[in-house]
């Protein structure tokens, strides 16, 4: 399982951006574990919304990573296949940036 962290926003809180009454931004981090699964690592955000709207990542160079609504997981790929199992992401890409909202 990948680690997540948020990050520390308005003076050093470190909870999502809100706009409205409910709709809300959470600038973070996410990085992989150091054995990727198939099908991907679980980003689990519930903590911070009702409802996850959408989440973008900053790409790192040769990959893509599409996160999965349905199943709470980023999935990582390269050359337009899915990582092979066991593949060390965590060395290879380090904390990958996400802004990510919903309500």
């Amino acid at each position: 399982m990948g680690t997540t962290s948020v990050h520390a926003t308005h003076g050093g809180l470190t909870s999502p951006l809100t706009y409205g009454e409910q709709f809300k931004f959470l600038p973070g981090e996410f990085t992989f574990s150091t054995k990727y699964v198939t099908n991907g690592e679980e980003l689990d955000l519930s903590p911070y919304f009702r409802k996850l709207l959408g989440i973008v990542f900053e790409v790192p160079q040769g990959y893509e990573l599409v996160y999965d609504h349905s199943g709470g997981k980023v999935i990582a790929y390269t050359n337009g296949n899915q990582v092979t199992a066991e593949t060390d992401l965590k060395a290879a890409l380090g904390a990958i940036q996400f802004l990510a909202w919903g309500l």
